[in-house]
Formats: structure tokens, C-alpha cells, sequence
């Protein structure tokens, strides 16, 4: 027998195993590269809001008993059968045909293996699908008796005359207000108006853009009407009013589709805190089909945009002028305790403005309400500000409640300090006056700061409940002393819906989810570290460094110097860009106020004051984008 042995030259044999690594890459990759039925129906319950908590998905997601879960074959590949299985479940109606139109297919067999890329298109189809409430208008109220249509012949105050034959205890219905028969004299008869809800059956459904401008504000008890119809020559909103809440003076502005809401307050010490508050293009959807004993099918679901900016200001130590060049680590803290009280004011207060009723077009027996909460806690210098498109709402299904929520987000945070702002609506769908089903968001960002002081001789170092503006004017006081802190800041995002006041609520559908916090919605997706004046990777405690400003932290965005800007008539101010994202010059950058009688602004950023009142300049990339807004008050 002869052998043959091969030898390969060593280059040959690097590229030999190097292809044979590249395939088996390649072969793991396309097992990978395609999702499980598990993974497949935790992501249903995820972002179906069937389920908050992935360890928990498929067991809330089978309490809802929508869809037959085969568990032995939950670690197989997805299959198209399965997609299928899941739409018939869950979808009233849906054209199977359309599901070939999301993969870009004719045709495809149910056990086809789907990749990767083919599960997500038919994910987000499919929620896309279930969370689309159908587009119709339905009125339809059924009572236990109909109400006698009269028309008054003569009235002196609570006794009507009128042709017909009355008896005592009939409802009638005179113009569109419904009386009781409450005594009879004759012809005559005496009524009260009837708070008429016996209703035997409903069948509601709207889909609408709502009108701020046909709505009630309600502050305090004080009921502001807004114009129905906008006059030529009114200014873009229709209504302003300023009143005062907590302490804050707050100021409200609507048009037909936006409401602003300006609220600033001067601290004890002097210091200004703000919070600028802005929702627009508000539309819902709604169904309700109830009867006297039970609610068969409910859902809510309102989309809207929303921005918001608010802010505590600190200033500088005011000639406060300490000596420590004769600390040590040792006495530290004592020292520090004797010769530095902290004049920074710390406030934490939550704002109830205004609820809000919006009637429905063509549905007089609806009406939306919605409350404005703004939460606001600061100590030191604190900015915050974000923008977001959110949709938020919930659907009864088979008995349970699953929430809906679809959000695109973007920030710019600033801290010295801790800080949280956070904005808190209600909206409530009230039928016959009667509130049926609501859903609520708290919505926002908090950041904790946690601050340090060292001796760079000793390298020991102190936590202090100093602000870090306070720590850090601290150490540019002295060589010896430095200034840390860590920062984590993340998103907040709360739904509580059907409160115990709505009727869903008192059947039993009410329900909280807390879908981010501190565990699942960082800012930053990690920690942050200041020392000397600096954003670094990890604290050195090393002697000081050329002192450089300090970096602020921003989410590639614009960011301004200051957010206010308060001037008398005549004078002058700038608006004063920090920083700009990458690949963005000062010439791409336009500047426009939002009401030139009151300032006006240049192209390059100078604002004259014109006239008393509240506008902002809206600082925005040529295209609209990036955009920031800075207050002007004139005086």
C-alpha cells in the first residue's frame, strides 16, 4: 500500500485553517441568525405590553389565553406557521396576503424558517396591527326609556306649559336638556333638570385630532374659556393667562393644536427655577362597548409630542473667602463643617396646573379630559430638557389589561447636582359625565449626583452632601484639596392606568407599570466621573492638572449657555451656543423668535428687547432640526 503525505507550506496552512474558522463563523452565524418561538413570543409580550418583565413574559402572555403556547417546542426555530398561530390569536381581522407584502414575498410555506431580519418585519407588523384601533365613528346610546320631547309653550321658572299630558316622574326633553316631572298643577307642571345616565346600552368609537381651541382650562376653580373661532389679525395663540400656583407664576397659552405652559419661580436665596412645558398635535382613538352589568371591549389610546426644559440656577460663592491651607486629612471634615455652611436651597414640589376638557367633535356625549402635573426637584445647578413622541393608552382583552406605549426620545442634561423633572398627564374619556377608563404617564429624567473632596497630599477622600458646583468651588479655593463626583442619570417612565374614580377602575382593570427607572433606563449606559473640573474614565486623585471647563454632558444636540434670558425694553442680550454636534458649524445655525413684538432676534444670535411680555428664540439647524429653545422675559 503506498501512503501519500501531504505537506503544506505554512502560509497555505495559515490560510487553510483560517478559511475553515471563516466557515464554521459563518455556519454558527446562520444557526444565530434566526429567532426561536420562545424568543419569538416573549417579544410579543414585551412590546405588546402583554408584559413588563422578560423572565415573566410567556407566563403573563398565556394569561391572557389569546394564543395556544405549545412549551415543547419553544426552543425550535419560528416558523411562518407560527406567526400565523399568533395573528389568528390576537388580530380580529387581518389579510393573511399582507403578511407576503411585509416579507416582499408571493408566497411562502407555514414551515418555512424565518431569519432574523424576517421575525423583526413581522414583529413589529403585528404591533403595529394590534395596537391600531379600527378608524370609524360610533355613536350609539341605548336608555331604559326614551325621554318625551316637549315643546314650552309658556315658563315661569321651574313650571313649564306646555300641549302634552304629563304625568309625574316622566323625563322630558326640552332643547336638549332633560327634565323630571316633579309636581303638576293643571296644565302646568314643575321639573328639574334629570341627571339622566340610566343607560341600557353603548357602542362608542372615535378616532380624532382635538381642538385645544374648543376646550376649557380649569385652574384652581376658575374656569378660562377659550375662542371657538380664531379672529384675523390673533396672534398664533389664542388665549393667555397667568395666575399663580404654589408660589410659581404660570403662564398658559393655546392655539388649535398646541398648548405651552411657562412656569418660573424666585427661590428664597435669590435663584430662579424654571419649567417650560409644551404638548402638541394631541390625537385619540377610543372604544367602549358597555352595558348596565358589564364593560365587553375598552380601549384608550392618545399620541401626542411633547418637549420640556427646566432648570435651577446657582451662582458663585460670593466672596466667601475659606483658608485651608493648614488642613489634614484627619480633621477634613470637621473643618470643613465649621467653616462652610451651604447656601444652596434645594427644592422638590410637584405642580398641579390645570385639567383640561376637550369635547369630541359629533359625539356630544364624550369628552376628553386631561390633567398637567409637572414634578420638579433640584439642588445646585441643574438643566434638563427632552423632547419626545409618545403614544400611550391600553386595551381590555379576554378580561386582563395590556398597556400600549411607543416612544422616540432625545435629551440634554447638565447637572452640578441631583436633579428630576418629569412631566405627569392624565387623560380621561368621560361618557355622559360619567369617567369610564383613563391612562396616565409620568414621564421624564432624574440624575444623582454623588460628590467627593480629597487631599492630594494624602489621596484619602470624604463624601460631602455638598452640591458638586459647591465641592468644586471648594477645590479651585485650595491646591491641596480636589473635587469628585459620580453621575448616573436615566430616563422615567410610569403608566397607571383606569384610576379607582373611572368605572373600569372600580371593576377592577386598574393597573400600574413601571417601564423605566433606575435598573433599565440609563442616560449614559454608564456612570460618569468629574474630577478636576473634568470628565474622566476613573478617578486619579493625582495633583491638579491645567484646570480646562468643564465638559457638559449633551446627547448630540445644541446646547445653550443659559435657557433664560430676562432684558428690559431696548436692551440687548445674547443667545450664547455651547456646543454643537459633530459636523455642525455656527453658520448652519438659524435663530427665530416666536413673537417679534416682544423681542426680535439677528441671525447671529443678538435679542432687543421690544416690548413687556414672554416669547422664546428657537435655536435650530437650517432644516428645522435640533432644535432648542431659550425664554425670553422683557420687562
Amino acid at each position: 500500500m503506498i501512503r501519500w503525505k501531504v505537506q503544506l507550506h505554512p502560509m497555505r496552512r495559515l490560510l487553510v485553517n483560517v478559511f475553515l474558522a471563516l466557515f464554521l463563523c459563518c455556519l454558527c452565524g446562520c444557526q444565530k441568525d434566526m429567532w426561536t418561538n420562545e424568543e419569538w413570543f416573549i417579544q410579543v409580550a414585551l412590546q405588546g405590553g402583554f408584559s413588563i418583565n422578560e423572565t415573566k413574559a410567556l407566563q403573563d402572555f398565556k394569561s391572557f389565553d389569546l394564543v395556544q403556547l405549545d412549551e415543547n417546542s419553544f426552543d425550535e426555530s419560528l416558523t411562518f406557521a407560527t406567526v400565523i398561530q399568533t395573528c389568528n390569536g390576537l388580530l380580529e381581522d387581518y389579510d393573511k396576503d399582507e403578511l407576503y407584502r411585509v416579507l416582499n414575498v408571493s408566497a411562502i410555506k407555514d414551515e418555512k424558517v424565518l431569519s432574523a431580519d424576517q421575525s423583526k418585519m413581522l414583529l413589529d407588523w403585528l404591533i403595529h396591527q394590534l395596537n391600531t384601533f379600527e378608524k370609524k365613528t360610533t355613536n350609539k346610546v341605548t336608555y331604559v326609556s326614551e325621554p318625551i320631547k316637549v315643546d314650552a309653550m309658556d315658563r315661569i321658572g321651574d313650571w313649564i306649559l306646555c300641549e302634552q299630558t304629563l304625568f309625574l316622574n316622566d323625563l322630558i326633553d326640552i332643547n336638549g336638556i332633560v327634565y323630571e316631572v316633579v309636581d303638576l298643577n293643571e296644565e302646568w307642571c314643575r321639573v328639574e333638570e334629570a341627571d339622566y345616565q340610566d343607560v341600557i346600552d353603548m357602542d362608542l368609537s372615535g378616532s380624532m385630532d382635538l381642538d385645544l381651541n374648543k376646550s376649557e382650562i380649569t385652574v384652581k376653580n376658575e374656569i378660562v374659556e377659550v375662542n371657538e373661532e380664531l379672529k384675523a389679525g390673533m396672534p398664533a395663540f389664542s388665549l393667555s393667562k397667568t395666575i399663580e400656583i404654589g408660589g410659581f407664576k404660570v403662564r398658559f397659552s393655546t392655539s388649535s393644536d398646541s398648548l405651552h405652559i411657562y412656569a418660573s419661580k424666585k427661590l428664597d436665596s435669590g435663584l430662579p427655577i424654571f419649567a417650560q412645558f409644551d404638548i402638541n398635535k394631541i390625537h385619540c382613538d377610543f372604544k367602549w362597548k358597555a352595558n348596565q352589568d358589564e364593560v365587553s371591549a375598552a380601549g384608550l389610546k392618545v399620541s401626542y409630542e411633547t418637549s420640556f426644559t427646566s432648570g435651577l440656577r446657582t451662582t458663585k460663592m460670593n466672596d466667601r473667602i475659606l483658608d485651608f491651607s493648614k488642613l489634614n486629612s484627619s480633621d477634613l471634615m470637621n473643618s470643613l463643617n465649621n467653616a462652610f455652611v451651604p447656601k444652596s436651597e434645594c427644592l422638590e414640589t410637584t405642580l398641579e396646573l390645570a385639567e383640561i376638557q376637550i369635547p369630541f367633535p359629533e359625539m356630544p356625549a364624550c369628552v376628553l379630559k386631561m390633567k398637567v402635573l409637572l414634578h420638579l426637584y433640584a439642588s445646585g445647578k441643574v438643566d434638563i430638557s427632552f423632547e419626545n413622541d409618545q403614544v400611550i393608552g391600553f386595551e381590555k382583552m379576554n378580561g386582563k389589561i395590556r398597556y400600549i406605549h411607543e416612544s422616540e426620545k432625545d435629551s440634554y442634561v447638565s447637572f452640578r447636582a441631583s436633579g428630576k423633572a418629569s412631566t405627569q398627564l392624565k387623560f380621561i374619556l368621560s361618557i355622559l359625565s360619567k369617567d369610564c377608563m383613563d391612562a396616565g404617564v409620568d414621564f421624564g429624567i432624574e440624575g444623582n449626583a454623588e460628590s467627593k473632596l480629597s487631599l492630594i497630599d494624602t489621596g484619602k477622600m470624604i463624601n460631602t452632601d455638598l452640591p458638586y458646583e459647591i465641592a468644586e468651588e471648594l477645590a479651585n479655593s485650595s491646591d491641596k484639596m480636589l473635587a469628585c463626583a459620580d453621575l448616573d442619570a436615566n430616563w422615567l417612565l410610569k403608566l397607571a392606568l383606569n384610576s379607582h374614580s373611572t368605572l373600569l377602575g372600580s371593576f377592577g382593570f386598574g393597573k400600574t407599570f413601571t417601564v423605566l427607572n433606575e435598573a433599565n433606563g440609563s442616560l449614559f449606559g454608564k456612570k460618569i466621573h468629574f474630577e478636576n473640573f473634568q470628565q474622566v474614565e476613573q478617578c486619579t486623585r493625582k495633583t491638579k492638572n491645567s484646570v480646562l471647563p468643564m465638559i457638559e454632558l449633551s446627547l448630540d444636540r445644541i446646547e445653550l449657555k443659559n435657557y433664560l434670558l430676562v432684558l428690559n425694553k431696548d436692551q440687548k442680550g445674547f443667545v450664547h451656543i455651547s456646543s454643537l454636534p459633530d459636523g455642525i458649524s455656527y453658520s448652519d445655525v438659524i435663530f427665530t423668535s416666536s413673537d417679534s413684538k416682544v423681542a426680535e432676534v439677528s441671525s447671529s444670535g443678538i435679542v432687543t428687547g421690544i416690548d413687556s411680555g414672554q416669547c422664546f428664540v428657537k435655536v435650530s439647524l437650517k432644516d428645522g432640526s435640533n432644535a432648542v429653545q431659550c425664554s425670553i422675559f422683557v420687562r
